[in-house]
């Protein structure tokens, strides 16, 4: 080889296999080709290594001690073993024959062991976030089965054990290879850039092919202006660190810890593994419940963190569970009305999605002293930034069921807004509907501040009949049809300066703003909407949320799992009287976080539902 071709290949393969004994006159390995000119190589191609590429070249120019020549010439009939990375230029090869005539060998890049099932390669890639059994790496996509697919997160750079087969005997058989992915190895956080090397992250700002957008900066200190915020206007803390180390977690199952103190993060187990407790050393997962120390780092793919360090707190209790998998704690209503936290107050906010406990506040025992036992989920920030929890179940209440059975009362007067045909609601009851008789509406539009008295029937489970009512001129809001029932209105609002997620309006109460980032002042103008329903619940905190801060109306696409569309606006059940077990049934229902901590988390399903379980793929 030349001095040029020295510093620089054209091709980079691996060693897969030894050839078949009839060709071992001729050639001695099998490479399966990864790289050509600088870029991935073209799949299903394999080369053999001629007997040749083992006789160093031009030994006597380079050399003037024999001793060195020597050497050099046992090194060069080391022979290739499994895994071994080797490079060669255009010039070395002989492509018609599928032959390699003179190698370079590189340093170490895979490492190879062997299982009971044959030889296998350490090799690093990413789980496909469309198809979460699937494990794309450098090399090939490997299909894993569902109990490993279960044990990481998907868009993590991992390191897992990948079993390498041929039938080829030469570089001139046609192509066979096969890859089974064999089982994971570990997860390294200082790696998780190369995420930006699996396909469907290309255009990633990570990515090399990414580009960065700069933030505007003054060129000269002296440019920077330091004064005070006017008063009023509120400045949300930034609790935003690229590390966090040794924060308290508490595990909900999925592989996610959620922190009480940064409730707006997600803290994610990249890789599950077993750990030992107690004096037997016996292997166990994190079970539901737990309570954990950990560090992590930030991901700019999951916006949020990856764990990297996780360490038991045997000194704190760890919460009940149902058989669901989900946290079973005693409620009490929040300083925020319409939404409860634990009576322990260990969660934080908890929201109440199906109703279950709307009419909880108008109990004779009083809305600062009654609980109620509830099965509570957790979520991920993508669907609550930080009302992390959601009631899905009550139980144990049979006094309250009792008293909501056979008891009518008196709401009012109180003030509040009409939002659609027949529903009212108000700031000072948020998690009920008050349905307007069809003889009241006259006067009232749909946009129009009411001021009303209510009865609730015995039965009823989260809605009110208005009996009387008013207009009332300064809550009237301004608002805007798109389709159907789907209406846009616009509102004052407070930000909540505890909750980032949550703003406040003198008409409709608490309000999500879902990902939409909170005006840093004091009130400001917003377009709010009946919150969508999924899984037959709303998907906001609240019953309104908040779909856009600018002046003029937004463009809303309409969705056939808007509220209207799926429910009458009355109970969950759609019927004014419906059966509070139907809805506990259907709530129950939920996605839950479950797990086995002797086998590890159960099974994940692809998005269309159909489980995979094949483990071996064809390259």
């Amino acid at each position: 080889m030349s001095e040029r071709q020295s510093k620089y290949f054209d091709y980079q393969g691996i060693v897969i296999s030894s050839t078949g004994q009839d060709n071992q006159d001729s050639e001695t390995d099998l490479v399966y080709l990864i790289q050509a000119h600088g870029k991935a190589a073209p799949k299903n191609i394999m080369y053999g290594v001629s007997k040749c590429a083992f006789v160093p070249t031009n030994l006597e120019r380079n050399f003037d001690n024999i001793e060195e020549a020597k050497n050099l010439e046992r090194r060069s009939k080391i022979p290739l073993k499994f895994g071994e990375v080797i490079l060669w230029n255009e010039s070395d090869c002989d492509h018609d024959k599928r032959i390699i005539l003179h190698i370079k060998r590189e340093k170490p890049i895979y490492e190879a062991s062997s299982s009971r099932n044959g030889l296998i390669l350490k090799v690093g890639g990413v789980i496909q976030p469309t198809s979460t059994t699937s494990f794309w790496t450098p090399l090939c996509t490997v299909t894993m089965p569902e109990t490993e697919a279960t044990r990481a997160e998907p868009d993590v750079w991992l390191y897992a054990w990948i079993r390498f087969e041929t039938t080829m005997k030469s570089g001139l058989d046609p192509f066979n290879m096969t890859a089974t992915f064999e089982s994971f190895d570990s997860c390294d956080p200082s790696d998780q850039a190369r995420v930006c090397e699996a396909p469907w992250n290309a255009g990633s700002p990570d990515s090399k092919f990414g580009v960065w957008r700069p933030d505007p900066k003054p060129a000269d200190s002296d440019d920077e202006i330091d004064i005070e915020p006017r008063e009023g206007w509120h400045l949300p803390e930034d609790k935003w660190a690229e590390v966090i180390k040794m924060q308290l977690g508490l595990y909900v199952g999925e592989r996610l810890l959620i922190c009480k103190e940064l409730s707006q993060f997600d803290f994610i187990i990249p890789l599950q593994k077993p750990f030992s407790r107690g004096t037997d050393k016996t292997l166990i997962y994190p079970a539901v419940g737990e309570y954990f120390h950990f560090s992590a780092i930030w991901s700019m793919q999951h916006n949020g963190f990856l764990i990297y360090e996780l360490q038991p707190v045997p000194l704190l209790r760890q919460h009940v569970t149902s058989v669901n998998g989900n946290l079973l704690t005693r409620v009490v209503p929040a300083s925020i009305r319409g939404l409860f936290v634990d009576k322990e107050g260990t969660l934080g906010l908890i929201d109440d999605p199906h109703h279950l406990l709307s009419f909880f506040e108008f109990h004779p025992a009083g809305y600062e002293f009654l609980k109620a036992m509830a099965e509570v989920r957790a979520v991920r920030t993508s669907e609550n930034k930080s009302v992390r929890y959601r009631i899905v179940r009550t139980s144990g209440m049979s006094i309250f069921e009792n008293w909501l059975r056979d008891t009518q009362f008196v709401v009012g007067p109180v003030k509040g807004i009409r939002i659609n045909e027949d529903t009212v609601i108000c700031a000072k009851h948020p998690n009920v509907y008050f349905k307007i008789p069809n003889n009241l509406k006259e006067g009232i539009p749909i946009g129009g501040g009411v001021q009303f008295v209510g009865k609730r029937q015995a039965g009823v489970d989260s809605e009110i009949m208005i009996t009387e009512c008013s207009p009332c001129p300064a809550f009237t809001c301004k608002n805007y049809s798109v389709s159907g029932d789907t209406r846009l209105f616009q509102v004052y609002l407070k930000p909540n300066c505890d909750h980032e997620q949550l703003a406040e309006s003198d008409s409709m109460g608490f309000v999500d703003f879902r990902e939409l980032e909170t005006p840093c002042r004091g009130k400001f103008l917003a377009w709010v909407r009946e919150s969508i329903t999924v899984n037959d619940c709303r998907r906001a905190a609240t019953i309104m949320e908040v779909c856009s801060t600018a002046i003029c109306p937004p463009l809303i696409a309409m969705s056939a799992n808007s509220s209207r569309a799926t429910s009458a606006r009355t109970t969950p059940a759609g019927s004014s009287i419906g059966s509070r077990s139907s809805i506990q049934s259907r709530a129950s229902a939920a996605t839950s976080v479950s797990s086995n901590r002797f086998v590890g988390p159960s099974s994940r399903r692809t998005p269309s539902g159909t489980p995979q379980s094949s483990t071996s793929s064809r390259v």
